[in-house]
């Protein structure tokens, strides 16, 4: 675990016309509510930890935790909850035992392609 040292977003209960849309990962141990593009860290066939936009995680993925754990299901939501975004040193935060990162994706794919490349959208935001 690292320290928080700043929040991207640290609102208490939004009003009533401010939703937001969310996506519910729910395994067997915890659930984890996050926007669409946050990334969470999927466990690949290679077993390594691919940060993955929430939006494409699906029943049957492992997700990264404690231990790697199998989605049970997920539901696109809409929430007018309290919304937190912390940042830590390594852009990395574990939050109900799964795995999840600082930042968000910038489109809906595992990685950015520029000039034919393809960049992790965590990598690229925890480096500029």
């Amino acid at each position: 675990y690292e320290p928080i040292y700043s929040f991207g977003h640290r609102a208490h209960r939004l009003s009533p016309e401010n939703y937001s849309d969310m996506i519910r990962i729910r395994t067997k141990t915890s659930t984890l509510t996050l926007t669409p593009n946050h990334l969470v860290f999927a466990q690949s066939q290679d077993d390594i930890a691919v940060p993955t936009p929430a939006s494409q995680i699906r029943v049957g993925d492992r997700v990264v935790g404690k231990n790697p754990t199998v989605v049970l299901s997920v539901k696109k939501t809409r929430e007018d909850n309290s919304l937190f975004s912390p940042f830590t040193p390594s852009g990395r935060i574990v939050v109900n035992d799964i795995l999840a990162s600082n930042y968000i994706a910038f489109e809906n794919t595992q990685t950015l392609r520029i000039m034919g490349i393809g960049w992790n959208h965590h990598w690229l935001a925890h480096t500029a």
